[in-house]
């Protein structure tokens, strides 16, 4: 997977979970924090919306890798700068 197909993939997969975020009124975060606690009914949604969050959390791992590739094309002053950037990004919980 390259990085463009990767911020393509990210994008949909907002895309998707924004449906049940309106129709639920909870962002993707907080709905999965519940849904893993197992504190939520089995649904057909909420299988659904959590295995796109699942996939989201895949991809933007990912992403990570792509990191230093994705920041090189960026116009900057430092390399310093940029350095102490991904350390934080990438050590980020």
């Amino acid at each position: 997977m390259t990085l463009d197909e990767l911020i393509e993939d990210l994008h949909a997969l907002n895309a998707e979970m924004e449906k049940y975020e309106k129709k639920y009124n909870l962002l993707s975060s907080y709905f999965y924090k519940l849904y893993e606690m197992g504190v939520l009914e089995e649904k057909d949604d909420y299988l659904k919306w959590s295995g796109l969050y699942r996939i989201k959390l895949n991809r933007e791992k990912k992403y990570k890798e792509f990191l230093p590739e994705a920041l090189s094309c960026l116009d900057k002053k430092s390399d310093v700068a940029i350095e102490l950037l991904m350390d934080l990004l990438l050590n980020a919980k």
